[in-house]
């Protein structure tokens, strides 16, 4: 399917990033909050959104407290219909929007690739047809408003928050925000809220010195046993 295809976990630094490499890349979040500029466009990866930056593309890139996200290296067989559109997708639109089911694969990822660090060519592959499939006008995007209470999450992911307040940030009722989470990811939004600080938590135990109170305090875990 692809000549050329590598699978990591990365985290970026608060300092400005840029640079340019010779094959296509997708960015797409697990944790935190990643601000991408990719050929003069602005935009986050975060909540169900990916960059895509094409082969040969400046970028620049900086995130902010903790963070993790699946990065996909690849090179296309431009005979393959799929992998065609995608890379024309990244050179002319360099965000991409999906629906919260594809975010489910990239959570999985993400703890699977913190696990056994190697990754496995097959998810690589996997991920990157599912993406393919999703430059489609058919596709479902995820609602604006649980986008929004995503990234918001993924932003504020060192500290708790309320119900009420994601629910402004989302620009929707406590209610309707509810809903959506139920609807769309099946979990409540404390749930997921609580699940993303965990992440970063263990995020940071396996690469900083920091003692575990330090760790539970930037989280938001008043408990050091919830590490």
């Amino acid at each position: 399917m692809a000549q050329a295809l590598e699978l990591s976990l990365r985290s970026y630094a608060p300092q400005t990033l840029r640079h340019s490499h010779a094959h296509h890349q997708i960015v797409l979040p697990v944790a935190g909050v990643l601000e991408m500029e990719v050929a003069g466009k602005g935009g986050q990866v975060a909540g169900c959104q990916a960059a895509l930056i094409g082969a040969g593309r400046d970028h620049s890139c900086e995130a902010s407290g903790a963070n993790s996200f699946v990065v996909l290296d690849w090179m296309a067989d431009e005979s393959d219909d799929e992998l065609a559109r995608l890379s024309d997708h990244a050179e002319r639109r360099p965000f991409l929007a999906y629906d919260p089911g594809l975010q489910h694969l990239v959570s999985f990822l993400g703890g699977e690739l913190r696990d056994r660090p190697a990754g496995d060519r097959g998810w690589g592959a996997l991920l990157l047809s599912a993406l393919a499939a999703r430059t489609g006008a058919a596709q479902p995007a995820c609602p604006r408003q649980l986008a929004r209470a995503l990234a918001y999450i993924r932003a504020n992911g060192h500290r708790r928050l309320g119900v009420e307040e994601i629910a402004r940030a989302a620009c929707c009722s406590a209610s309707h925000l509810h809903m959506l989470f139920q609807r769309h990811l099946g979990t409540s939004p404390m749930d997921h809220a609580a699940e993303i600080r965990l992440d970063q938590a263990m995020s940071l135990l396996m690469e900083s010195d920091e003692p575990i109170s330090a760790i539970a305090l930037e989280t938001g875990h008043a408990d050091q046993s919830a590490c």
